[in-house]
Parts: C-alpha cells; structure tokens; sequence
C-alpha cells in the first residue's frame, strides 16, 4: 500500500492484500529487514485510522505477527 491512493481501492483487494503481507511476514519473519518492519510497521498504523473496519482489522493482525508472541504465566 503506497499510501496516495490505496483508499479509492476496493475494500476486499486492500484486506487480501493486508492477508498476503501477514501470511509473507509470518513465513519469512527473519528475513524481514528492520528498514522493511519500520515501513510496515508505519502503513499498518495509517490502515488503522482507516474507516473500513476490515482494513482495521487486516492491519492489526500484520501488525501482530510482526512482534513476537509472549507467554503467558497461569496460576
């Protein structure tokens, strides 16, 4: 998503287009440069002031496999 005209895309194309990027993030996680997580990390928080909640939804979870997952401590 370059950021200039990614709202006048379809609602679903974006959302897809968001799935392919966390399935990419989550298959290929060390070969992810810092450069490249800064500018995702970036249009993830720009996808989620979008208005479209899918979109909202979509970002948050790229934005999820992005940072690694902690385990919980049960009592």
């Amino acid at each position: 998503m370059d950021g200039s005209d990614s709202s006048h895309k379809p609602i679903i194309l974006r959302y897809h287009a968001l799935g392919a990027l966390e399935k990419t993030v989550l298959t290929a996680k060390r070969a992810v440069t810092d450069a490249l997580v800064k500018d995702i990390i970036k249009q993830m928080k720009h996808a989620l002031s979008d208005k479209a909640l899918p979109i909202q939804r979509a970002a948050c979870n790229v934005s999820d496999s992005i940072y690694p997952k902690r385990r919980t401590l049960t009592l």
